[in-house]
């Protein structure tokens, strides 16, 4: 598949193939009518010899015409941007990673005459460690492709010298022909006839002339335009060269040069490599601190969700302490209500027993009978004392036997 491949692009950048097709196209059009003139057949259809002409004056032509579209492509493409060299110290590493970058162009870029000039540099460079004698190498490269465009025209001048030999060889056979058909025995009229026929055997000439005129007047032009692109590449090629791989001098003065730069390249190596640590450093304690945030936040939440927590359970805790000590004192609270009430029974149960103590008082009195009031009283005393025993803590109970006795007496 591949050779398939490689063969259809052999054909279709093959100055012969193009031209034989134009010859066929041009004759299919004069058969066809569109070029069906009477000079035109004359001096293309005469002879054999013209059908030779000028199939090669289309084949030098197609040439003309594929350099033409090459050229134009590539000053084109002179405008689209390069891969830059890396940032190594190293020249050999830097021009190395250089002419890997300048090998993976694309086909129609990598095959122009700035990528391969570049690439023969950095080969160059590459192979010395050094720009030292680059400058030289440029001006042979320049020259050594300016023979090679030259060396591609070789073809081209051969056909351009073909056809006027085919012209006058075209000429030298009809002559040879028309001499060969005298008749001896009628030479007025073969002689008329001859003449008559070196007139067109002539056109082969002309034609050949003609044709040869026209290539190289348009090979005169394409080959200018051509080495106007060189000269512009030429020109590219240094500047791009001297901006990013300064030239050295031979000699010690280019050794101090190469050192100088070497130490500038290293000063400005080591400012990128404290600018880049600077930077990590400064992302390093953007993250810590970020992380310390997000640990402190995490924290306080923890230590909050922590302290609602104990807070919860000690107020729950103390709310049910709470609860048990509001039961207990409302329990001793309903214990001493009800000793207040039986102390208020018993009192009124005192005063009852007090009225009733008067009231027999009085009557012992008019009796006459004291002492056995003091006895019975003393019993009644002595009985109240027991029934309040159980009820209140004994409490003194005093008597007023004055004024008792008065109310008695």
């Amino acid at each position: 598949m591949n050779s398939i491949g490689r063969f259809f692009g052999w054909l279709t950048h093959s100055a012969v193939f193009w031209g034989a097709v134009a010859a066929a196209g041009f004759y299919a059009l004069i058969d066809l009518g569109p070029l069906d003139y009477p000079m035109v057949r004359r001096y293309c259809t005469g002879h054999l010899v013209e059908y030779l002409e000028v199939l090669l004056f289309a084949i030098g032509l197609a040439m003309l015409a594929l350099k033409t579209l090459d050229a134009v492509g590539q000053h084109w493409r002179l405008a689209q941007p390069l891969p830059e060299p890396g940032d190594e110290t190293d020249m050999k590493q830097r021009a190395g990673g250089w002419l890997t970058r300048l090998a993976a162009l694309p086909a129609p870029l990598a095959n122009d005459a700035l990528p391969q000039r570049l690439r023969r540099a950095m080969e160059f460079v590459a192979a010395r460690g050094s720009t030292e004698g680059l400058d030289d190498e440029q001006k042979y490269w320049s020259e050594a492709e300016a023979a090679a465009a030259h060396g591609s025209y070789a073809l081209f001048r051969v056909i351009v010298w073909a056809i006027p030999i085919l012209g006058f060889l075209g000429t030298v056979l009809g002559i040879t022909v028309a001499l060969n058909s005298i008749d001896l025995a009628a030479p007025e009229k073969s002689m008329a006839e001859v003449l008559g026929g070196l007139g067109l055997k002539f056109d082969t000439t002309a034609l050949a002339l003609v044709l040869s005129m026209l290539l190289m007047f348009l090979h005169y032009f394409v080959e200018r335009f051509e080495n106007r692109l060189r000269d512009h590449v030429d020109r590219l090629a240094a500047r791009l060269l001297a901006e990013r791989f300064p030239s050295a001098p031979a000699g010690p003065d280019g050794q101090l040069l190469v050192v100088r730069r070497m130490a500038e390249t290293m000063v400005a190596a080591a400012e990128r490599l404290v600018e880049r640590q600077t930077e990590l450093w400064r992302s390093a304690l953007d993250a810590a601190a970020a992380r310390w945030t997000e640990m402190a936040t995490t924290a306080g939440a923890a230590l909050t969700e922590s302290v609602e927590r104990g807070l919860g359970e000690s107020l729950a805790k103390t709310r049910v302490e709470t609860a048990a000590s509001l039961a207990e004192l409302q329990q001793t609270a309903a214990r001493q209500v009800e000793l207040l009430e039986n102390a208020v029974r018993a009192a009124g149960e005192v005063a009852a027993l007090e009225r009733a103590l008067n009231d027999n008082l009085s009557a012992l009195a008019g009796a006459k009978h004291f002492e056995q009031t003091l006895t019975s009283l003393a019993a009644a005393v002595n009985l109240l004392t027991a029934r309040l025993s159980d009820a209140v803590p004994p409490q003194p109970v005093r008597l007023e036997p004055s004024r008792k006795a008065a109310r008695a007496a």
